[in-house]
């Protein structure tokens, strides 16, 4: 790609990094409500078979290198493929069955420790290896990995926590929940053209800023304003402000990411920066589960004891719902309102957490390089 074009084509790539999870849930939904669950295996069919026609007729065929395969770091392939997968069946399934309490977690947490070392030491003792760790000396590219972690963490997390919100606590269909997803996806493509321009004119340090704290007032406006009531009239406001934010993040921050690095690196640099994002994903979901569960039994005990600790207020409040319900339904209802409240209170928590975490990585954005007018987006 030219020079004067390679802002256009970040600007591009990077919306797709947060265009299609914020759209996919909205296809996904409506497949869901008006064909069967099942039909959202088959929603990368036809963009997958759009794919391959275009790479087959936009990239450049190269001879085969067969010969190269008997001096590939093979050693360090199979240990981050074992240790990367162990690592990620523990984040997905620790929640879920109580963490190094079952047998297969703590095994595989195990297994993935010892995988990773070996690869970290495999990669930087070998001359030429599959991911050049090494390159991460450099500030720029190190301090755009870390950020780009945060913003990971972020993106997936918030993703993850927003419709279990609304699925718990609203009641909210597939579609429905697709339908208040969209208002942070959509957006997005009315700011596509700007992006080269401000590439062109702002410094791409100040962008990365303004997009970052965006979208950690997104979170933050989540965090302090949901309760039992918030649904996707109130939710499409923060929506909008993160869509506004989002473009904004992913663009400048690849083009900083290549600042020194040699075209020869750009394929390690370009692995290391999309791995930190992934990872990022996966702790954040792991790490929001637990958030969410923990801090719901928090707020619960909290509320339970400001509750019985006022037997005036908790007999005046049975009283009227049992003259509606009766004794036992009264009971009930008011445990179910209090765990509704913990519920909400809990996930109001897991927003606060994303953006102090988007807040707390603007501070890297200070020790990153300026990339020129025009660089390219090798980080992707």
């Amino acid at each position: 790609i030219p020079p004067v074009q390679r802002s256009i084509a970040s600007a591009i790539f990077g919306l797709t990094v947060t265009f299609a999870p914020a759209i996919g849930p909205t296809i996904g939904g409506w497949l869901t409500d008006s064909f069967s669950w099942h039909w959202i295996f088959y929603i990368n069919l036809l963009p997958g078979a759009a794919l391959i026609a275009m790479i087959a007729w936009g990239l450049d065929s190269q001879p085969m290198r067969l010969d190269r395969l008997a001096g590939g770091d093979w050693g360090g392939i199979v240990c981050m493929a074992v240790g990367l997968g162990c690592l990620e069946y523990v984040l997905e399934e620790g929640q879920r069955k109580d963490w190094f309490g079952d047998d297969l977690i703590l095994l595989c947490a195990v297994v993935a420790s010892v995988f990773l070392l070996a690869f970290l030491i495999i990669e930087l003792s070998r001359r030429e290896p599959f991911i050049d760790l090494r390159l991460l000396r450099k500030r720029s590219l190190a301090v755009a990995c870390a950020v780009n972690f945060a913003s990971g963490l972020a993106l997936y997390g918030s993703i993850y926590i927003l419709p279990l919100y609304l699925q718990r606590v609203q009641g909210y269909n597939a579609f429905q929940i697709g339908m208040v997803q969209m208002w942070m996806g959509l957006p997005q493509l009315a700011i596509l053209p700007l992006l080269p321009l401000v590439s062109k004119w702002i410094d791409s340090r100040v962008v990365l800023a303004f997009g970052l704290s965006l979208f950690a007032a997104s979170c933050l406006m989540n965090g302090y304003d949901m309760s039992a009531d918030t649904g996707i009239d109130q939710l499409k406001w923060s929506q909008l402000v993160r869509a506004l934010g989002q473009p904004f993040i992913i663009s400048p921050l690849s083009q900083m990411a290549t600042v020194g690095i040699q075209p020869a690196q750009a394929g390690a640099a370009s692995a290391l920066f999309n791995m930190a994002r992934n990872l990022g994903g996966s702790f954040g979901i792991a790490m929001l589960a637990t958030a969410a569960e923990h801090r719901e039994q928090w707020h619960f005990s909290a509320i339970a004891e400001r509750i019985t600790g006022n037997s005036l207020l908790l007999a005046e409040r049975l009283e009227r719902m049992s003259e509606v319900v009766g004794s036992d339904q009264a009971v009930a209802r008011l445990a179910m309102q209090v765990r509704q409240q913990a519920l909400v209170m809990g996930y109001a928590d897991c927003f606060l957490l994303i953006g102090a975490g988007l807040l707390v990585s603007l501070l890297g954005v200070a020790f990153l390089s300026r990339a020129q007018p025009g660089a390219g987006g090798g980080g992707h």
